[in-house]
């Protein structure tokens, strides 16, 4: 459901995007079209713009020509006029650029009468000059000065021109020196008349200076009128370019305004829809934002719901697992300690009794005890496996003779099954092997055990080899049983899962074992894997790496095989807090000649140790004050280092993690009388060993009870003492005393509100209870063992309860053993 709602989720934020992307793409390619279209209005703009200024231009050009133009009818000078017409020039070619510029045809033949006029203008200017160098009214002039000036030489005058060829060219001061000088020589220079022939050349020169006045007169106004005439021809030429221009300037600039009127209104209209087109895109793109938020922001609250439920649903399944985890280790923990009892007991009634139906009876329990052990060693195996705390150990060991040894105690098992056991082993396996020895049993004593367990006639074949590469090995156990379906055929590697719902019932079992074998074989690198046909049988096939050496196998003691009954010249400390445990123990060492002393605590061994002689120390890891671990740790500061061995009920850590923290040894619960004996032997391998002896198979009389009659039931620590009446009696006084130490400390625990204090107490308590078989206060602590989690209310309605059935059972037990003599 999660990974369907993130789909969707992303499908929606997709198709948002999408489209807010293709509304954004239409709005770019909308704007740009108008920006585009500005862009042309403004380079039109510009272009007008050009056109006003280059008009402005010729503009000034004409004014600067009809300046230049006055200069060169006034000036005699050839630079003049020539710089008049260069201007004209560059006017000429302003128009043509213009021209090139202008659109419509009025304002190109506007710009050709403006070039034509010009070109008359210069035209005029030329004629213009040419009437003003005219120099025959000033030839006529300076005929008549001459004469005069004759007519004054003749008169006795003295002037300039006798002394200077050229006076104009004399400056200005000179000149007037000059005249000043002449003046004074006039004065004084004497003047006679002049003659008859004088005066009439004086007559003649008269007259003809007078005439050659009167023509120079006449030129002068002839010369006058056609300049005049000329000066107005120019000046309406002027005028008529003036007015031209004027004309051409008034109608380009309505033009251009015109155009840019055109211009503004194009510009402000694209304004205006591109800003109706951001407005709408923006909007549209808002609603869609809000749109798609909503139901992305829908979904997302969905999901964010669902994961809410899920981390509360995964938290719930956690804490499930941790409380599942938990009450496997509780209850596997708890049923050790009763199961090594029983265990215990079935083996000392063994040796008291040869009644064939009685055997017949104790085989029942140690077959029970048995599948009550597996089951607890598969729930913890199971435990641990989930948890990953399982480590696989590389030792060497001769895997031929685990196959082997295996395989033939399971056999034992089932003496009445008609079954032949076959084995095929190749040649080349029959090495030293490195690997895990105990696990490696462990997933071989459930194949070989379901292929028994499943298979009533017929055979087993089990079979060894290695790959043609020799990397891995192969073992494969094949019956001929009952089979299983195709379709059920990984079921089974499931926890909890059987190929049948009644093989449970039929044939027994947890469903853990194969998924167990299965986690293994995959923990060595390896796989398990099986081929099965209904009603024709099965073959399980564990492959796993194959790795040899030529290291020697570690020897099995010869002691671990033989019967030990007694340990002579042997000293034990026993620690355990729980006071009936210590005295069975104590019963079992000393029925083998082992000297004992007891403590229920580990700080009283360490205060004493310096006076205390022993060989060995047996001790609980489960202590008060201080745990076994410290217990070994504070002993080896002490500089003590004799063996010392561990017993736990606790599997979840290897025997290795015991012996790398100081133990020499460790037993688990449950575990047999043998076990601890031949621990002891391993220890001390010159012990005498000693055979079995029979026991008088006497059973104490009234211990059993029934419910009616007492709350309690004495069969099975009557097993544990030997059947001993006087043992009995004792064991049970000690267990009263103890009871009421406990009941005390528990109520105290209640009063002071200290659950943790009721539930370790409850604990402890629950396995002597256990053994004497007393039902009510045995649950009633059960639900005490929880008390952290219990309210006050019910914690005080169990602890009334409690009380008040405990006093009645330690009234019958007391009552019980002062009925003995």
């Amino acid at each position: 459901m999660m990974n369907t709602s993130k789909r969707k989720i992303t499908f929606k934020v997709f198709i948002s995007y999408a489209a807010i992307s293709i509304l954004a793409v239409i709005a770019g390619k909308t704007i740009l079209g108008e920006i585009k279209k500005l862009t042309e209005i403004k380079s039109e703009q510009t272009q007008d713009t050009a056109k006003i200024l280059q008009i402005g231009n010729i503009l000034t050009l004409m004014y600067e020509g009809e300046t230049m133009g006055r200069v060169a009818i006034q000036s005699e000078d050839q630079e003049s006029l020539e710089e008049y017409l260069k201007k004209n020039e560059t006017l000429h070619n302003e128009i043509i650029l213009l021209k090139n510029k202008v659109a419509t045809p009025n304002q190109k033949s506007l710009l050709d009468s403006v070039s034509a006029l010009v070109d008359v203008k210069i035209s005029n200017i030329r004629d213009l000059r040419k009437i003003r160098n005219d120099d025959s009214a000033e030839t006529g002039i300076l005929d008549a000065i001459q004469i005069l000036s004759n007519l004054e030489n003749y008169m006795g005058r003295l002037t300039i021109e006798n002394f200077v060829a050229n006076p104009d060219e004399l400056d200005k001061q000179t000149r007037e020196n000059l005249k000043e000088y002449l003046k004074i020589l006039s004065k004084y220079t004497p003047t006679e008349a002049p003659s008859k022939e004088d005066r009439y050349e004086m007559d003649s020169i008269i007259l003809t200076s007078k005439s050659l006045l009167k023509k120079i007169h006449l030129n002068t106004a002839s010369q006058k009128r056609i300049l005049k005439k000329k000066e107005n021809e120019l000046m309406e030429n002027d005028l008529a370019v003036s007015k031209q221009l004027k004309s051409m300037l008034t109608q380009l600039e309505l033009d251009v305004l015109k155009t840019a009127k055109e211009v503004n209104a194009s510009r402000n209209a694209v304004l205006e829809k591109s800003r109706y087109t951001l407005t709408g895109a923006a909007f549209i793109g808002v609603l869609l934002i809000i749109i798609f938020s909503i139901v992305i922001l829908n979904d997302f609250w969905k999901a964010q719901h669902l994961r809410e439920k899920l981390e509360r649903a995964n938290q719930y399944s956690n804490s499930l697992l941790k409380s599942r985890d938990h009450l496997i280790s509780m209850v596997s923990h708890d049923l050790k300690t009763p199961l090594n009892t029983i265990i215990g007991y079935t083996e000392l009634i063994s040796k008291s009794i040869d009644s064939p139906k009685e055997n017949h009876y104790l085989d029942h329990i140690k077959n029970a005890s048995r599948f009550v052990s597996q089951l607890v060693d598969e729930l913890l195996d199971y435990s641990k496996l989930e948890a990953g705390k399982v480590q696989i150990e590389k030792v060497p060991f001769q895997l031929v003779e685990l196959v082997e040894e295996t395989a033939l105690s399971i056999q034992s098992i089932y003496p009445k099954k008609e079954i032949d056991l076959f084995f095929e082993i190749a040649n080349n396996c029959n090495k030293t092997f490195v690997g895990d020895s105990y696990r490696i049993k462990q997933i071989l004593y459930n194949l070989i055990g379901n292929a028994y367990k499943f298979t009533e006639n017929g055979s087993i074949t089990i079979g060894m080899e290695l790959s043609e590469t020799g990397n891995n090995l192969t073992i494969y156990v094949a019956d001929t049983g009952i089979g299983i379906a195709d379709e059920k055929q990984q079921l089974i590697f499931e926890e909890f899962q059987q190929a049948e719902d009644n093989t449970v019932k039929k044939f027994g079992g947890s469903g853990l074992g194969l998924h167990i074998s299965k986690k293994l074989a995959l923990l060595m690198d390896g796989d398990l894997n099986v081929k099965s046909k209904l009603l024709e049988g099965s073959t399980f096939t564990l492959t796993i790496p194959a790795t040899f050496t030529t290291l020697a196998v570690p020897l099995v003691n010869a002691n671990e095989n033989a019967e030990v009954e007694k340990l002579p010249s042997l000293r034990a400390l026993v620690i355990d807090d729980d006071e009936t445990l210590l005295q069975l123990s104590e019963e079992l060492l000393t029925g083998s000649g082992i000297l004992v002393e007891t403590f229920t605590n580990g700080k009283i061994v360490l205060e004493n140790i310096s006076k205390l002689t022993f060989d060995f120390i047996i001790t609980d890891i489960q202590l008060p004050e201080m745990n076994g671990f410290h217990f070994v740790e504070m002993l080896h500061q002490k500089g003590i280092n004799k063996p010392i061995i561990a017993v736990t009920g606790r599997k979840d850590m290897p025997e290795n993690f015991y012996t790398e923290n100081g133990f020499t040894a460790v037993l688990f619960k449950p575990y047999k009388s043998e076990d601890l004996l031949h621990v002891i032997c391993s220890l001390f391998s010159d012990s005498a060993v000693i055979p079995k002896k029979n026991v008088d198979s006497t059973v104490p009389t009234n211990t059993t009870s029934t419910v009616s009659e007492t709350n309690f039931n004495l069969k099975s620590i009557a097993g544990f003492v030997g059947n001993d009446d006087e043992a009995l009696a004792a064991v049970i006084k000690l267990y009263v005393k103890d009871t009421t130490h406990n009941i005390e400390k528990l109520n105290i625990y209640y009063t002071n509100k200290n659950y943790k204090g009721i539930s370790d107490l409850s604990h402890r308590m629950l396995t002597m209870l256990k053994q004497f078989q007393i039902v009510k206060e045995t649950e009633i602590l059960l639900q005490l063992e929880k008390a952290a989690h219990l309210d006050d209310n019910t914690i005080t309605a169990l602890m009334n309860e409690f009380n008040k059935h405990i006093n009645i059972t330690l009234q019958q037990l007391k009552a019980y053993y002062e009925s003995k003599p």
